[in-house]
């Protein structure tokens, strides 16, 4: 008779038995698992197609927004002057002569010993307060002079009190030889508008440096040991030059308001035998090429995976997620065919399908800008060959917005049906997996029961059994 032993344990027997009767929630998981794929895949595809909305959207702009009116200045020499132009721009090109450049206005002290005590002697000691102006803006600034204090501690003093105050100036102690130094004043904005002056509101401290009230007014130019200006008349502050023969004199080397839509940057200045140089205004085909190559991009990764994912293998016999679906297969087939078909808005004579400018489609729909000598004639002869085929009233890229819109909508769009759908049914089969497994569970713990109950009664037995064999034993 066999032994305990050779009776397999309760838990082996029961998970054999739970193995053999789940098959049916293994084929609802697998149906699980397939949906979740899906939906992974429709979030993926949503945000390709978003991504190259927004791109259709950039492209579909136009008047001073667009993103074909962009332009860029060519200057004949750029340590002499450069350029930025807006979409207000008018391509064109301009002769531009420099006679000077616009400047800070400094105003510098006498020359002073930095380790003498000459200034406290001379001022006394006290709070000292003096008002630096510039634009017609003043602001007072005040210094503690201590009794024999160096010369060099009271110009460390006025540098931080003027640094720290609201004038737009900057200061700063100058050390013109081994043993001397000069206050420097420097406007923050150059021009005329913007020339320093100092006075003396309490002491004499200004005018001890140099700053007397006949250097101010008089705009005195320093000296190598005397206050002054660096450029005594105010003038010269502003930069003078001449565009096209006409004469302009600005406060800044950033002109804006001379050239339409035009930002001039001085930079140099040419001697009067010199040839004015020339700034040319035309489309920045760098710029605009970079945004329609981001199109092809964008284009390429959304059809790609759309054509990835609704493919059939018929060797394998296998299906993407996709596959089969008429909703993502017409969606595939409209999105190749909006890259081909002709615009019907562009201007009369104008290039009406992508092709015309250098941009082809591949095999698998695919496109790439294949020939960029069209495209850049093309920008050339005239932008509205490269523009209207993306932003005129229909063209390629509304008709992408609104296509893919129908996809992608938050509340209408296909997508989300199909999101929805999918979403239910692995809620359903969530809960008929669970359903089935508390089911299961029962048997299987009735079962387990059923056997621990056997189980008991055989060894039950198989004591009796060797009890009666002990006492029959006896009697041989």
């Amino acid at each position: 008779m066999a032994s305990v032993s050779d009776i397999s344990s309760v838990d082996q027997l029961v998970a054999q038995y739970r193995q053999s009767k789940r098959k049916p929630a293994l084929t609802l998981e697998t149906k699980k698992s397939a949906l979740n794929i899906r939906l992974a895949v429709l979030a993926d595809l949503k945000t390709k197609l978003k991504t190259l909305k927004t791109t259709a959207e950039d492209l579909q702009k136009t008047g001073t927004t667009s993103k074909f009116s962009t332009f860029s200045v060519a200057s004949t020499n750029t340590s002499i002057a450069t350029a930025t132009a807006t979409t207000t721009a008018d391509v064109g090109s301009h002769a531009l002569k420099i006679e000077r450049l616009a400047k800070n206005d400094t105003l510098l002290s006498d020359r002073i010993t930095s380790a003498a005590t000459t200034l406290s002697a001379a001022e006394g000691a006290g709070t000292k307060t003096f008002r630096v102006s510039l634009n017609g803006v003043d602001t007072d600034v005040s210094v503690g002079v201590t009794e024999g204090e160096t010369n060099e501690a009271i110009l460390s003093k006025l540098v931080a009190a003027i640094n720290d105050s609201d004038a737009e100036v900057t200061a700063s102690s100058v050390g013109d030889t081994s043993t001397t130094k000069k206050l420097v004043l420097i406007s923050k904005t150059s021009g005329a508008s913007n020339a320093v002056s100092v006075t003396d509101i309490s002491g004499t401290l200004m005018e001890k440096i140099g700053f007397s009230s006949g250097v101010i007014s008089g705009r005195t130019a320093n000296g190598s040991t005397t206050a002054g200006y660096a450029n005594s008349s105010v003038s010269l502050l502003n930069s003078s030059f001449t565009v096209d023969g006409i004469t302009v004199e600005k406060e800044s080397n950033t002109v804006s308001d001379v050239l339409t839509g035009v930002t001039l940057e001085l930079k140099g200045t040419q001697a009067d035998t010199d040839l004015p140089i020339t700034l040319t205004v035309g489309v920045n085909k760098a710029s605009i090429k970079e945004k329609v190559q981001k199109f092809i991009t964008d284009y390429n990764a959304a059809l790609s995976y759309i054509n990835t994912k609704t493919q059939y293998d018929s060797l394998t016999r296998t299906r993407e997620a996709l596959s089969g679906d008429s909703i993502f297969t017409s969606f595939r087939y409209n999105l190749r065919s909006l890259a081909t078909e002709k615009i019907t808005s562009v201007k009369v004579g104008n290039p009406s399908i992508l092709a015309d400018i250098g941009i082809t489609a591949g095999r698998d729909g695919t496109l790439s800008l294949s020939d960029t000598t069209k495209f850049d004639d093309a920008l050339d002869a005239d932008l509205t060959k490269v523009s209207d085929l993306f932003n005129s009233s229909s063209g390629l890229a509304s008709k992408l917005v609104t296509l893919i819109d129908g996809m992608t909508n938050s509340s209408t769009g296909k997508i989300v049906a199909v999101k929805d759908a999918a979403d239910s049914q692995v809620l359903n089969l969530t809960n008929r997996i669970t359903r089935f497994d508390e089911t299961l569970d029962r048997h299987v713990e009735k079962y387990r029961n059923d056997f621990l109950r056997l189980q008991a009664t055989y060894n039950q037995i198989l004591a009796q059994q060797q009890t009666i064999s002990s006492l029959t034993s006896s009697f041989y």
